[in-house]
């Protein structure tokens, strides 16, 4: 049975999907230097120095009490620059081939005119046999809140229902932002199509991850400070093992007392993180580390980039039978990239009925989980 689609809205917004990138220039590098200013001056600063000025959502640029920024780092490139200037203002980031936002996340949705979808999904929830068709029917509900993440965001009340109609039909009626039904509409698409994807096998480090692990494993510094200021002390260290440093701001930093002697660097860099508060020391590669409040330690620090329509892509991928699907995507949301699934316009799940694992992600998610898949798991 194939699926029927009818749609109901004012209008359908034209979206398109390509993986355009946006020119920010991978050649440029940007050296910050904003203590306690505010994220208009950090703007200016990467705007300078890199020919492309992010725009500032009135939600970031009218936040009370306005954040300050503290940011003292030397040639930064210009996406990880991008990273730390949103990290370091408390927002996210949108980076599109129209330009560079800076965001606190989907306010752009928020005002936008809804319409509804209606399909038959019989085919898609599977219940060829009666007695299957409640389990069959939870499975897919659990697909759909995975897709509908970001629904939920602006319509708590009303998201989804799947309906049962007397001829035995269900219907899925959901409601969505019209910018993004062609993405809902090709995701359920998907659930019926074939998967395709080519082999791929697990991958290492990139080799800036790796030197970073190497310079924090080898790297010593000596650690003698009294009552000195947190710029003064993360400028000298930088000077000794030549990384820069950023921190979650948790108000006026403090003066720094610590002597330790000759350290590992991992070791300075832990010691100073909890002087000020802080959790942990999280990697960003290719020459810096962040103190986190966050209990993330030696990790990736997650992404502050927020997806956006024509940087998502939806895939669909046929796995071998035999494999566990399910148990794979739920692995995948907390090791495969791990931020991006926390960004409600991406998902992973797996569709039971066509055997089809379903990922809405950007490019370079969508690799990561070609190569977790590995070879073998994957149908030619």
């Amino acid at each position: 049975m194939k699926l029927c689609l009818l749609i109901f809205s004012g209008w359908l917004a034209a979206a398109a999907f390509a993986a355009e990138t946006p020119v920010l220039p991978a050649t440029k590098t940007v050296t910050f230097s904003v203590w306690g200013g505010g994220v208009n001056e950090a703007v200016s600063q990467f705007g300078q120095q890199t020919g492309v000025t992010p725009l500032v959502s009135a939600v970031v640029s009218t936040a009370a009490p306005p954040p300050k920024v503290f940011l003292s780092a030397l040639n930064l490139p210009a996406e990880q620059a991008l990273e730390w200037l949103a990290r370091a203002a408390g927002c996210h980031y949108r980076l599109t081939a129209g330009g560079v936002y800076l965001t606190t996340g989907y306010e752009w949705l928020k005002d936008r005119r809804y319409g509804v979808i209606i399909r038959n999904v019989e085919t898609l929830v599977g219940s060829d046999r009666p007695s299957d068709r409640a389990e069959k029917l939870t499975r897919f509900a659990r697909n759909i809140d995975e897709l509908m993440k970001i629904v939920a965001l602006f319509e708590p009340l009303y998201r989804y229902r799947l309906e049962e109609h007397a001829d035995g039909q269900i219907k899925l009626n959901a409601q969505v932002p019209a910018e993004l039904k062609p993405l809902f509409m090709a995701a359920l698409t998907a659930l019926e199509t074939s998967g395709a994807a080519p082999v791929a096998v697990a991958t290492t480090p990139a080799p800036a991850e790796q030197a970073l692990i190497d310079k924090l494993n080898a790297t010593k510094v000596v650690v003698n400070y009294r009552q000195r200021p947190l710029r003064e002390v993360l400028a000298d260290l930088r000077t000794q093992c030549g990384l820069n440093i950023g921190f979650d701001a948790v108000g006026e930093p403090p003066l720094v007392t610590m002597e330790l002697g000759e350290v590992n660097v991992q070791v300075a860099l832990v010691a100073v993180a909890k002087q000020i508060g802080l959790r942990s020391v999280e990697m960003s590669a290719p020459n810096g580390v962040w103190l986190s409040r966050e209990k993330r330690q030696w990790q990736r620090f997650p992404s502050r980039r927020q997806l956006w329509v024509d940087d998502v892509e939806v895939k669909c991928y046929g796995v071998a039978r035999g494999f566990d699907g399910e148990k794979f995507a739920d692995w995948a949301r907390q090791n495969v990239t791990p931020d991006i699934w926390r960004d409600p316009l991406a998902s992973i799940f797996y569709h039971a009925p066509s055997g089809n694992l379903i990922v809405v992600a950007p490019p370079p998610a969508q690799q990561a989980v070609r190569n977790a898949l590995g070879k073998g798991r994957i149908k030619n």
